[in-house]
Parts: structure tokens; sequence; C-alpha cells
């Protein structure tokens, strides 16, 4: 039985803004009609295919959730989490000459918007949303989008909505774009899934075979001054110590890149380890095989926060402290094989 069929009850979707909040049964506060655009015709035949070429894209991140539940979601890129004007990362390679923002960050999960609009995530899942509330729509149907939340009585900031667009006339595989916030049009709802649905489709029609590095060239030139190296490990500092690692591997032969996650250490002030075991297991991303051999896999794991004890932390902590330590930083598998290993300055998270 293929990765995909094995999936379990899945509506995961982009676990750091949209969500339901613990504490409170959501309920129905509004509801937005709409027209969706005339989008590509998609209709995936081998789910398990389709998920490795997700996992293969640098514009999606693959996560294993829950009971085995995987799930893609798409990245976005832009200055920091709270300015205006982030784009998904599929959107601004769509580019003809894309350019970087000064001091942009890649963020694996939600757009997040400003003052003037709400936050959304896009997320490929590989069972029918059975949660309720869940809008399901296809090209130029007109949708009623319910708006659901979970604290307030009237529609706020944590007001989530759901439009879920299927992707196969033969399996259960949806697009699901999560939205919330205050906005009572849902507009990034509706403008976003256009732009989703021709990356969609691009991805859908990938060839039987072909080189990651070669269809991804224009991300790895953007992103690495060279990819010629075995692999390579950059960093974006994060708030608060939280920092994000990003790199490639050019594969090699009986070599898992699934799993991938990020453990740091140091052999007095965290001598077993600095990071959360089973966070980092959690967030581990599947970075998915390549069809040609020696071919590129890039990865991008966040929130990466080193904690140390008593009394280092008073040295070392992010807010209290003054110093900085060297730090032994290993990328790891799902056999908790060392991929690559580095050094970097790392405080000590601080709540």
């Amino acid at each position: 039985m293929g990765i995909a069929m094995r999936f379990l009850a899945l509506f995961l979707v982009c676990a750091s803004c949209c969500t339901l909040r613990a504490g409170g049964v959501a309920r129905r506060v509004h509801e937005v009609s709409g027209t969706l655009p005339e989008l590509p015709t998609i209709d995936v035949a081998s789910p398990d295919r389709f998920l490795n070429d997700l996992m293969l894209s640098p514009y999606w991140k693959v996560e294993r959730r829950d009971q085995g539940v995987f799930v893609a979601t798409a990245r976005s890129v832009g200055r920091d989490t709270l300015a205006e004007g982030h784009s998904f990362l599929f959107e601004l390679m769509m580019n003809p000459s894309p350019v970087l923002p000064r001091d942009c960050l890649i963020r694996n999960g939600c757009l997040v918007g400003g003052r003037s609009f709400n936050a959304l995530s896009i997320s490929v899942v590989f069972q029918k949303p059975e949660r309720p509330g869940v809008a399901f729509g296809r090209p130029q149907d007109h949708v009623v989008i319910p708006v659901h939340e979970s604290q307030e009585e009237t529609i706020g900031r944590n007001s989530e909505s759901f439009l879920a667009i299927s992707l196969s006339s033969q399996h259960e595989i949806y697009v699901v774009l999560s939205e919330t916030g205050p906005d009572q049009t849902r507009a990034i709802t509706f403008s976003k899934a256009l732009p989703a649905m021709r990356e969609l489709a691009r991805l859908a029609a990938t060839p039987a075979e072909y080189r990651v590095d070669e269809r991804y060239a224009e991300f790895f030139a953007l992103f690495f001054t060279s990819t010629a190296k075995d692999h390579e490990i950059q960093r974006f500092p994060g708030n608060q110590g939280r920092d994000i690692f990003y790199g490639f591997f050019r594969t090699k032969p009986d070599t898992s890149y699934a799993g991938v996650n990020i453990k740091i250490s140091h052999p007095v002030y965290c001598p077993d380890e600095g990071t959360d075991k089973r966070y980092r297991l959690a967030k581990a991303e599947y970075l998915g095989k390549p069809y040609c051999d020696g071919d590129l896999v890039f990865f991008h794991i966040e929130d990466n926060s080193v904690s140390v004890p008593s009394p280092y932390d008073q040295r070392f902590g992010v807010f209290t402290g003054h110093e900085t330590f060297e730090g032994d930083i290993e990328v790891l598998n799902d056999r908790e094989q060392t991929l690559l290993k580095a050094k970097g300055l790392f405080t000590s998270h601080e709540q």
C-alpha cells in the first residue's frame, strides 16, 4: 500500500496560525459568498508520485504529523512575518526575473499580513476534509464560505475559514486554503486560489523523470552562490534565538533524506542537546527521492532554539545574558544518521 493511501484523517493545516484554538467550541459567526476564477484543471492519477514531487519542490514543506499523516504546506517569503507585501515562494518564482526583498525570510507556512489583510495557509491534503465548516469549490463555482470563531461572539482576529478544491477525480486529494482574521470578505482566499492552482498544475505536469537542480535552477541561483558542493547550510536569524537553517544536499545512494531535522549541542553547556528532541522530530522535513542520481534536495527548518541549564542560562540568555557560545549543529535524518555537521554561535532561549 502506498504512502498516500495510508494517510489517516487529514485536515491539519498551518499549525502556527490557522488552527482552532484550544479551550473553545467553534461557532459560525459569518459567511461570505463569491465566485471562484477560472482555474487550471488538475487530475492527479498517482498520489504517491504527486506527494514525492511536493517533497522535491523547494516551494513546499512536507511534514509527517500525528499518526503518520503527511501535510504539504506552501512556503512564504518576505522581510519579516508582520510586514505587508509577503507572497508565497512559488509566486515569487513565477516572476520572469525574481528578485529577493532585502533581508527577506522564507517561512514554512502562513502568508502573514499586516494591518490590511488576514493570514493564509495553503496546504495539500490526501483525504477529503471532514471537519465542519469546510467549503468545497470547483473552477468558476459560486461558493459560500463559513467563518468560525472559538473565542469571541463575532468575527475577529482568530476567526477561521477553509476552502477545499479537489485535485483528482480518482483520489481524495485537495488543496485547502485556510484563512484566519477579521476580514469579512475573505479576499485573500479568493485572490490566492488561482496562483496556488497554477503552481499545483505545473507540479502535476512534471515529466516522468527530471532533475531537481535543473527544474528549480532559478531558485537555487537566488539563494545560493553555488550548488557544486555536496551540501551547504545557511542561517536566517530568528526572533528570540529561534533561528532558521536552510540548505541543500547533493544526494548519495543508500542515504535517506526523510525526516530531516536539526540537533544543536555543546560539550559543556548542553552535552546531550540544547534542542527539544520531541519538537525537532515533530517538525522534521521530508525531502523526497530524486529521479536522477546526484541530484539536489532542499531543506528549510525553522524555530531552532537552544536552551541551556542554570547557571549557564545567566550568561547566554537571549534577554538577560551578554555572551554567546559556539555550538555544534548536526543535520540528521529519520534514522538518526548525521548528514551534515557545522558550527554556530548561539544564545539560550528564554520564555
